[in-house]
């Protein structure tokens, strides 16, 4: 079987090697029937029920979809794939820290519903949480998301154009830079969100975030608090529920 091997980094980009290898199955009988074909329809499902419980994954199975896009030539569709990974994460991010806080699926519908975008949201929601910039003009992973992502995403729908090369090269490093600036902030902010920090990074994210004085602690909080995903994907079963009622 013709095989390469790749590495998904933090931030989900993933790095294929160039070397193909081929695979021999030697348990196989040498006589093979050709397989039935497979439908898209039902392997979206069982990678439905497969990720259901991990935000995460959902976030890098749709960055995964914008590099096979963009590899494949639909750099319009890769731009897309980006634009819900980005806001997968951020609007993720923001209903664990409103989980954390003891909001109700409800309440927090209603502070979601009350700023008219997601660059609103951003604006105004997640700096006094998380600290760091959150300034969508200027230079930095927010400011960049805004340019190369969202600007660019928003172009698309609106003309029906298809993105230069250089603009879906730019998204996707644009989203690679935010997935890890927004891991970082929760890292960093592990005593104030740690419920929020471990249902939405891993291990790999406080070795590259954490201090080297904190990781000790920062990994057994994660570890700890690894317990309450269930609860929380839980409520935001609800609260999309809800954002769904107010649309």
């Amino acid at each position: 079987v013709p095989a390469t091997f790749g590495v998904i980094s933090e931030a989900g980009e993933i790095n294929f090697n160039e070397k193909q290898t081929a695979i021999l199955l030697d348990h196989l009988p040498s006589m093979l029937h050709s397989p039935e074909p497979v439908d898209p329809t039902a392997i979206g499902k069982i990678f439905h029920e497969l990720t259901r419980g991990s935000i995460s994954a959902l976030v890098r199975d749709h960055f995964a979809r914008a590099y096979a896009e963009h590899s494949a030539g639909d750099r319009r569709a890769s731009v897309l794939s980006l634009a819900i990974t980005c806001e997968l994460m951020l609007d993720s991010t923001l209903a664990a820290l409103l989980w954390e806080e003891g909001r109700t699926p409800a309440e927090a519908a209603q502070i979601w519903a009350a700023t008219s975008s997601i660059t609103a949201r951003v604006k105004t929601l997640y700096a006094g949480r998380l600290g760091g910039s959150w300034h969508v003009d200027g230079d930095g992973p927010v400011s960049r998301w805004r340019e190369h992502i969202v600007d660019v995403r928003n172009s698309v729908i609106h003309s029906g154009r298809a993105p230069s090369e250089p603009e879906s090269e730019n998204s996707n490093a644009a989203a690679s830079e935010l997935l890890t600036f927004v891991s970082k902030r929760l890292v960093l902010k592990w005593k104030a969100c740690p419920k929020s920090m471990a249902v939405l990074c891993g291990p790999s994210s406080v070795e590259q975030h954490a201090s080297k004085k904190q990781r000790d602690n920062v990994h057994a909080e994660l570890k700890r608090c690894s317990a309450f995903a269930v609860e929380f994907h839980q409520w935001r079963d609800e609260w999309l529920r809800e954002r769904a009622m107010l649309s």
